[in-house]
């Protein structure tokens, strides 16, 4: 062997390997996203300690005159925190029927309802409490329960210390779960839908970026532009096909989660706003097969363009919420989630087949993802323009 050989082959591909941008990705920055998602993700910031609920009151207490009244709990709640976190954000309500609604339907973590002679029976001897415990997502099921049995453990410890009273507050824990949380085949129905979003978003982002570098190093660009076919016969042909593909990648998804891995899906055909799912899904994938057009503008390779839109894919659909909750995000994350149409989509989803939200629920976020929608397609549609002229004049 020849040293001079081996180090000029070695310096060789340094210099090109430094010089790609692809390379580059893949030395500098897959890691940091790889530690980024361990670190919040699979290992989500809850996993060390409390999340902050969301949890709301009925306060039917209010004129008592001992010390330790309704109010004064309300109070506590509110300031309650553990190792700095705070535990509760505390939304009021006239009364219990609004609020263990809005705990079923996934807008509270979970609810109390505080008696009236709450704090009379609380000093003369034991008082009543109910806790309604609701679930956003699969993953706070449990941690939902715990926090706020973990509020009362401590506020009796508080009692016997200062009274010498065992237990004085008797909570009955009340459990509003959806029904796609109570069993195991329902919550692999949940990621089973999940899946299908996060399929969709990166396998819409791969099409829509291949769209005409594919047909560039395949060497059939120049004899399709040359024949009578329009460019945009060209765009919405391949849109056609790709949205067909996605849609038949969304069924096996489904189909194999609910024979082979017992998922339960809850959809009806007659329940007019379950009809609204597959307009979504072919809105998300419309609106990734748009941003997909969008990275052939900053891609040079049709290589280059499937690792990038496979990446930000799988990137997005584990941070912006698509299959694992936004909850399990740390706050600065979140606002991706918040701002990310697919998101916005998917969420409608489970709004209706987690929550069983209705027509007039979901409304208002419909009009937002189909304006989104066409917004996005139509971005992509002037980047596709621009990426075909490019490589036209070339």
């Amino acid at each position: 062997m020849r040293w001079s050989v081996i180090r000029a082959f070695t310096i060789k591909d340094l210099k090109l390997g430094f010089r790609s941008k692809e390379a580059l990705f893949w030395i500098f920055v897959w890691p940091i996203i790889l530690i980024l998602m361990t670190g919040y993700i699979f290992i989500p910031p809850a996993a060390g300690g409390p999340l902050t609920l969301d949890i709301g009151v009925v306060n039917h207490d209010l004129d008592s005159a001992y010390p330790m009244n309704g109010s004064l709990f309300l109070h506590i709640l509110e300031i309650a925190e553990y190792n700095g976190t705070r535990l509760f954000n505390v939304r009021k309500y006239e009364n219990e029927t609004l609020m263990a609604n809005d705990v079923k339907a996934g807008l509270l973590d979970g609810g109390i309802n505080i008696p009236e002679g709450f704090g009379r029976n609380l000093i003369l001897g034991q008082a009543g409490l109910e806790i309604y415990v609701g679930v956003r997502d699969v993953q706070t099921a449990q941690i939902t329960e715990a926090i706020l049995r973990m509020f009362i453990h401590e506020m009796n410890r508080a009692m016997l210390e200062m009274k010498g009273i065992y237990a004085p507050i008797n909570a009955s824990f009340i459990d509003v779960k959806p029904k796609i949380f109570q069993t195991r085949s329902s919550i692999i129905g949940w990621y089973t839908i999940g899946a299908v979003g996060m399929v969709i978003l990166y396998g819409g982002l791969n099409y829509g970026s291949l769209m005409i570098l594919e047909e560039r190093e395949r060497r059939t660009l120049r004899r399709l532009l040359s024949s009578p076919m329009s460019a945009a016969d060209m765009m919405v042909g391949k849109t056609i096909s790709s949205v067909l593909i996605l849609s038949l990648s969304a069924v096996t998804s489904i189909v194999f989660g609910m024979f082979f891995c017992e998922a339960k899906i809850l959809w009806s055909p007659y329940k007019p706003e379950d009809w609204v799912i597959p307009l979504l899904m072919f809105s998300v994938t419309l609106m990734t097969i748009g941003l997909g057009m969008l990275l052939a503008l900053i891609t040079k390779s049709a290589r280059a363009a499937s690792s990038l839109s496979t990446i930000l894919g799988l990137m997005l659909s584990f941070t912006a919420g698509i299959w694992f909750p936004k909850t399990w995000m740390p706050i600065w994350l979140r606002i991706l989630a918040d701002i990310f149409p697919v998101t916005w989509a998917m969420d409608i989803v489970r709004d209706i087949m987690v929550y069983e939200a209705g027509i007039i629920r979901v409304a208002p976020g419909l009009l937002r993802v189909l304006i989104a929608t066409a917004v996005i397609y139509m971005i992509g549609v002037i980047s596709y323009r621009k990426t075909l002229r490019r490589y036209a004049e070339t």
